[in-house]
């Protein structure tokens, strides 16, 4: 199938990552799951809103026999 984007390394590596990792007294959170899964739809969308021929089509119905 087609190859992996950035997007969908960086979910699966999102994924297998802790959510919240201390050290040293630093505390840092990532953004849960949900949420950048959210993102990556939303980018998806957009991008395949922009590629022409995508959407409505409009194509002329010629019934047979008509001349």
């Amino acid at each position: 199938m087609a190859r992996q984007t950035d997007i969908e390394t960086q979910l699966e590596a999102n994924a297998q990552a802790a959510a919240e990792v201390t050290v040293d007294g630093t505390t840092t959170k990532e953004h849960p799951l949900t949420e950048s899964i959210a993102a990556d739809k939303y980018t998806r969308a957009n991008r395949a809103r922009r590629r022409p021929g995508s959407g409505v089509t409009f194509q002329k119905i010629v019934p047979h026999g008509a001349v």
